[in-house]
């Protein structure tokens, strides 16, 4: 839908440091707000999932979990424009400069330069995004 329609790419939001009592640690709970609402509609979703009996193993329930959870993962990765880059930066500030300049050409190298068939972001978050699926979903096949 990007191409096509040009909609569908997530833009930060901006937020003012100066609003907050505390911008360090604010800052850091503001990006892990993002992750922590799909891993918590994850969470969510996974009980009605195992309270609701289904006879097939992906059902629209299990779908929109896998998909909070890989955006949860994906969105950790410390690189910018991603909330993951905000949370390393808290622990990490003399990092900024640096992050700020390359960080996105870095995300766009990652994801679009093919290693064994796929791309090097995908070969680190899948086996944790599998990991997290299997917790929430035990029964399908992951």
């Amino acid at each position: 839908m990007l191409l096509l329609a040009h909609i569908g790419w997530g833009k930060p939001v901006p937020i003012d440091p100066y609003n907050f009592q505390n911008p360090r640690r604010d800052e850091l709970l503001t990006a892990l707000a993002g992750p922590a609402a799909n891993l918590t509609l994850a969470v969510l979703l996974s009980l009605i999932y195992r309270i609701i009996p289904s006879s097939l193993p992906y059902t629209p329930v299990s779908i929109l979990i896998s998909i909070n959870v890989s955006l949860a993962i994906f969105n950790l990765l410390p690189l910018p424009p991603l909330d993951g880059s905000k949370i390393f930066l808290g622990f990490f500030p003399h990092f900024t400069e640096a992050m700020s300049r390359s960080g996105y050409l870095l995300l766009a190298l990652l994801l679009l330069l093919p290693i064994n068939g796929t791309n090097l972001i995908s070969q680190i978050i899948t086996p944790i995004i599998s990991l997290v699926l299997r917790l929430l979903l035990p029964q399908v096949l992951i």
